[in-house]
């Protein structure tokens, strides 16, 4: 009896972690949608502010480093983001990001 016991509690708790991890999947696929074109914006403004005061600019270096902060953190939580959605991935599903 024990071990049944002990097998339902394995089944159940596998269960649930497996919900658990098929919701937050699609909570992350739905953040997706709102996160990538923030990010996009950031790293192209980052972008931008970075080489106008590289090269325009020279004598503004806090702005300059800035923009190339924002840029690289932005990519960061591009990859930090895709990294989380293929690890919580439910077992078959591969991910294909839009060109």
């Amino acid at each position: 009896m024990k071990r049944n016991g002990y097998t339902a509690i394995v089944v159940i708790g596998k269960f649930v972690f497996g919900v658990i991890r098929f919701v937050l999947f699609v909570l992350l696929l739905l953040l997706g949608h709102i996160l990538r074109p923030i990010a996009g914006v950031a790293m192209f403004s980052g972008g931008s502010l970075f080489l106008f005061c590289l090269f325009i600019r020279p004598d503004m270096t806090t702005p300059m480093w800035a923009g190339a902060g924002l840029a690289i953190a932005s990519t960061a939580l591009l990859l930090l983001y895709e990294m989380v959605l293929v690890a919580v991935a439910p077992a078959g599903i591969e991910i294909i990001s839009e060109i």
